[in-house]
């Protein structure tokens, strides 16, 4: 089944896309002082639920299909850089003509690995290259996974391998939040998470309900009591509510397309 049959997914991408525009939009009018969004407070919960999504849709996207590793990565590469790259290329532009108007909250601009999304304390020319970056990781991460598995245990596999590095990088190297080590590989872990309760698990309507409230609380009462600090950092604080979000949206998949089709 292809992810743009599901109406959950579309309405999840909707819901985090508009998060994250909020989220830019406040960032901006809170440099110009401007009050108006004064109560947006949310730590880009959008991009969290970006990243459970994508553990999911990944493996939605090549469940018993016949896919080298080579074949997947050039897929998805096909899918992700041509429009980033034409992007990346208009900001380009503006930042040769006037270097101040790109990244304005400062901070060293790289420009080839804004293109090779290259991860480090730079800057991209397209900032939110960084959220590109790690999902080119975790392809990769999948990729290396098709060498060796092609069911149910893949997926276990995957989601110990997601566990392992960040709790290396944590309780080892106390490097949570070094790229190859960080936290928000657990996002992506809670995404496969969320696909196998998908194909496992029939859950009923008043519990798909349940779920996407408590999501909703939790994010909201962050907004409002701001983020409580775990030695997990987002990937609990913010990833696990995302991770109810998706469970309980895609759990009403029919519900959702059965309003849809009758619209």
């Amino acid at each position: 089944m292809s992810n743009n049959k599901l109406y959950s997914i579309n309405i999840l991408r909707f819901i985090a896309a508009s998060f994250v525009l909020l989220s830019h939009i406040e960032n901006k009018v809170h440099q110009y002082n401007i009050l108006s969004l004064e109560w947006y407070r949310f730590r880009g919960p959008g991009v969290d639920i970006f990243f459970v999504m994508s553990g999911f849709i990944i493996c939605l996207t090549t469940a018993k299909k016949n896919i080298t590793p080579v074949k997947f990565l050039k897929g998805r590469m096909q899918r992700i850089l041509p429009l980033y790259w034409f992007f990346t290329t208009v900001a380009l532009c503006i930042f040769l003509y006037n270097p101040d108007l790109i990244n304005m909250s400062g901070g060293y601009t790289n420009i080839i690995a804004s293109y090779l999304l290259i991860p480090g304390e730079h800057k991209f020319l397209v900032q939110n290259g960084w959220t590109l970056s790690y999902d080119v990781y975790f392809y990769i991460i999948f990729a290396l996974s098709l060498y060796f598995f092609r069911n149910k245990i893949n997926y276990i596999a995957l989601i110990a391998v997601l566990t392992f590095l960040p709790a290396v990088g944590i309780l080892v190297l106390n490097l949570d939040k070094v790229f190859f080590f960080n936290v928000i590989l657990l996002e992506y872990a809670l995404g496969i998470c969320a696909y196998l309760i998908y194909i496992e698990c029939n859950l009923n309507f008043v519990l798909n309900i349940i779920l996407i409230l408590l999501g909703t609380a939790f994010i909201f009462f962050q907004n409002i009591f701001n983020v409580f600090e775990t030695g997990f950092g987002r990937a609990l604080d913010r990833g696990v509510p995302a991770f109810l979000c998706v469970v309980g949206v895609i759990g009403l998949e029919s519900f959702f397309k059965t309003i849809i089709i009758n619209l």
